[in-house]
């Protein structure tokens, strides 16, 4: 508007304009402002496309306790809500696990509460690289979806004389084969879909967990409770990887294992690298 003020006040000094050729140049004059920024330069669109999108990243004021505030992660195969609960809880869904949609599970890290409860928490979902940043207490958590459908938490600032358990479950009626060797802890489930319209086909979920830290422990709790436990490395920092790939049957132990390869130490640059590569997208995970 100051710029289309200023111009009427020039062009109504010269009397060898009319009044129709003013109002035009009036209408006109927001597009010449506008057009010493326009994204168009050197024959094509100019776009800082990463910090656009980063405009609406989701802020959190405080940690999301409850799971109707959720924030989803996900690759457009895996989706992963994840809150605050219990420190930090995931509740992960595919959307292969027909008929019903099935959940592989869900998973918790107690110890994260020392940063969920700080007075200094902060997080924030950024919706570019579909990762969740989070901080407070001294602690950092970073979590995403890779590519090849492990929900990721890669931690700093944790106290490395203090042990971490991490729990994977499934709930009633479910019933999972329950199983752990090493460092890697896997919840197993098929079945039918043999309903009135049912294909007949096999279906299943597939929960596996393991973590980069010392001395990682696997064992099974109960038939739907599977269980990690270790100590931090000496530098504060640890990794949980959750797996949860494709499953119709099979030896849940070998699938877990390959899925995983060196991602539970691999360097978390190297890792968070490759998985942007690969295309993270954010994706609303549905709570069932």
């Amino acid at each position: 508007m100051k710029n289309a003020r200023s111009l009427f006040r020039i062009l109504s000094r010269r009397t060898a304009f009319s009044i129709p050729m003013v109002a035009t140049l009036l209408c006109l004059a927001p597009h010449l402002a506008y057009a010493q920024t326009t994204a168009w330069s050197a024959g094509s669109f100019n776009v800082d496309v990463p910090n656009v999108v980063r405009r609406s990243n989701i802020v959190l004021a405080q940690a999301n306790v409850s799971p109707y505030t959720s924030m989803p992660l996900g690759n457009g195969t895996l989706g992963a809500a994840v809150w605050a609960a219990n420190g930090f809880t995931a509740q992960l869904n595919r959307g292969d696990t027909f008929p019903d949609r099935k959940s592989p599970g869900q998973v918790t890290i107690p110890g994260l509460s020392a940063m969920t409860n700080a007075s200094n928490f902060s997080a924030y979902l950024d919706l570019y690289d579909g990762t969740l940043y989070e901080s407070g207490g001294g602690m950092t958590a970073t979590t995403y979806v890779t590519q090849n459908n492990e929900l990721v938490v890669d931690v700093t600032g944790a106290n490395p004389s203090v042990s971490q358990t991490v729990q994977g479950n499934l709930w009633s009626p479910r019933s999972p084969t329950a199983a752990a060797s090493g460092s890697i802890a896997t919840l197993a489930e098929t079945w039918q879909d043999s309903g009135t319209a049912g294909s007949g086909a096999t279906f299943g979920s597939l929960l596996a967990i393991t973590a980069g830290g010392q001395g990682v422990t696997a064992s099974v709790v109960n038939s739907t409770t599977i269980q990690l436990q270790f100590t931090p490395n000496t530098n504060g920092s640890f990794r949980v990887v959750i797996g949860a790939p494709s499953w119709t049957g099979g030896n849940a132990q070998t699938t877990a294992t390959s899925l995983f390869g060196s991602d539970a130490t691999v360097a978390s640059s190297t890792l968070l690298t490759r998985t942007l590569a690969g295309g993270i997208t954010a994706g609303r995970a549905r709570i069932s």
